[in-house]
């Protein structure tokens, strides 16, 4: 199964759910990476439950300002495991990379919050009022980069939010805009997560998985 949400926009109408072994060439900007699912079989840390991926870190680099932190211990080689899943996608952004963007977006009193959410200006929807992006990094496996304006949601009549926060804590929803600039592909037999930059675009090019599907790539 394949998955394409598009971007974070009101009247978006190209998303797509592909079931079967197949997936969507023009909606990939760039390269395909591999991942492990973390073990669907351990409650502790999957609750018995595919599709969760260690995520290693995210990074910031908005106006000249740059952070990067690790989840979990701190190794590139570990993380924790996040579930990639549109009905709750519920991460928390590391405070370093929060201090950084929660400014960008206008976010100067944390008292604003109501239900995990901050009304933002929706100036900051607009590339040119909130210039930079996030990246999250899988190990040495890949990347996916956000764009610093794709973290503000237009409700379509004049307001906007921002579902950020930072620490373990307290939930947020940084998953949301995440899998919007992502393509997923989701092999339950293999128990791997493919995946790559999503390419906003209305054209469709369905191919087939590769001969024996996508391989996690082997550490040089």
């Amino acid at each position: 199964m394949s998955i394409y949400l598009g971007p974070n926009q009101p009247n978006e109408t190209n998303s797509e759910i592909i079931l079967g072994a197949t997936y969507d060439k023009t909606k990939i900007e760039g390269s395909l990476f591999t991942v492990e699912m973390v073990d669907p079989f351990d409650s502790s840390l999957t609750e018995d439950s595919t599709n969760y991926v260690n995520v290693t870190s995210v990074e910031a680099d908005i106006a000249g300002k740059h952070a990067e932190q690790t989840y979990g211990s701190g190794s590139i080689s570990e993380g924790l495991p996040y579930l990639l899943d549109t009905g709750n996608s519920h991460w928390y952004m590391p405070p370093s990379v929060y201090n950084i963007v929660a400014p960008a977006l206008g976010i100067m009193n944390t008292t604003e919050m109501v239900n995990f959410v901050y009304p933002v200006d929706c100036k900051y929807k607009d590339p040119k009022n909130a210039p930079g992006h996030l990246t999250v990094r899988f190990g040495h496996a890949g990347k996916i980069e956000v764009p610093l304006h794709e973290l503000v949601t237009s409700f379509g009549n004049g307001t906007c939010n921002a579902a950020i926060t930072s620490g373990s804590a307290v939930s947020a929803n940084f998953g949301d805009p995440f899998l919007r600039n992502g393509y997923f592909i989701f092999d339950q037999e293999a128990f791997t997560v493919t995946m790559g930059q999503a390419k906003h675009t209305a054209e469709r090019d369905i191919v087939s998985y590769p001969s024996g599907g996508f391989k996690v790539a082997e550490d040089a």
